[in-house]
């Protein structure tokens, strides 16, 4: 059974690694194509992807189109904000910056439910956005980066997004897999028609390395990952896997450090800290008081893959 536990952990964690280095791909990405072309092929894979498994599981119902497209319309700007955002930004930045997402949706779904967490939940709070105060300002606040205002708009429009989502989900009976690739489908048309143009102008010209970069994000950062995290979520509790999974920012840095030659400077590295320790608190606080029966709201993932 240990065994068992550790292999559904690991599972996890890889999910987690793979979505923290998803900012650095799109980074490199944008350097050879406009953000647009980067996410209308990217979900143009994985919708097709998820589409061909989608065909085995029968027909998509109704209510999973509708509310498939509805998540795709969402997921089309939220990930817009992100992949431009990044590009303003540094990885490290962005991936610390939109797990703030992870402690204020429970704020939202509570504030909407009009049921307060414990006292502690809204310290880590204050203690996260401390943690964001330090990491932005590090450079003085002259020189603020835009993609840091950005992700801020993201885990705003996040919190709401899968604060909606998950007490709509909790209502409704969907098949995952048919539910997602409608949505990775509505956001392959959204972009191209937006970016359309662009698109057809790069896709002849693109190097080995864009490619494997593209197909990194669509097979592995989204199919596969999806796929993963939903085979160790059915073998452990939600509650469990959304504390590994929330390990993702720690990664994210680790990348963009190690891997993309990131630096953090001194008050930078403090409030990446603050702000990893603040929202893995918070978020085992409000797991703990969801498990206890007092509260019902559902845990969304809030993997930026």
């Amino acid at each position: 059974m240990a065994s068992k536990v550790r292999l559904v952990d690991a599972a996890l964690v890889g999910v987690a690694i793979v979505w923290g280095s998803s900012y650095l791909t799109v980074q490199d990405l944008d350097r050879a194509m406009p953000v647009l072309t980067v996410l209308a092929l990217r979900f143009t894979l994985a919708g097709a992807g998820l589409g061909v498994l989608a065909l085995r599981r029968g027909r998509v119902s109704a209510r999973e189109w509708r509310l498939g497209a509805l998540y795709g319309v969402g997921q089309t700007v939220i990930l817009y904000l992100e992949a431009w955002g990044v590009t303003k930004t540094s990885a490290a930045h962005a991936g610390l910056l939109i797990s703030l997402a992870i402690i204020w949706t429970p704020l939202y779904e509570n504030a909407a439910l009009r049921r307060w967490l414990p006292r502690r939940f809204y310290v880590a709070s204050l203690l996260a956005l401390l943690g964001v105060a330090l990491l932005v300002g590090a450079n003085g606040w002259s020189h603020v980066y835009v993609g840091d205002l950005v992700f801020l708009l993201a885990a705003l429009a996040r919190t709401v997004y899968f604060g909606s989502l998950g007490h709509v989900l909790s209502r409704a009976r969907l098949d995952p897999i048919r539910f997602n690739a409608v949505g990775c489908g509505v956001s392959a048309v959204l972009y191209w028609l937006v970016g359309g143009g662009s698109v057809l102008r790069h896709v002849g010209h693109l190097s080995v390395s864009s490619w494997t970069g593209l197909i990194y994000l669509a097979g592995v950062s989204t199919i596969a990952a999806f796929l993963i995290q939903t085979w160790a979520i059915q073998r452990t509790s939600a509650a469990r896997a959304s504390l590994v999974m929330g390990t993702e920012p720690v990664w994210s840095t680790l990348v963009a450090v190690v891997i993309g030659g990131e630096t953090l400077h001194l008050l930078g590295v403090l409030g990446a800290l603050v702000v990893v320790s603040s929202t893995w608190w918070g978020q085992r606080i409000e797991t703990t008081f969801r498990e206890s029966g007092e509260s019902a709201t559902l845990t969304i993932p809030h993997g930026t893959g």
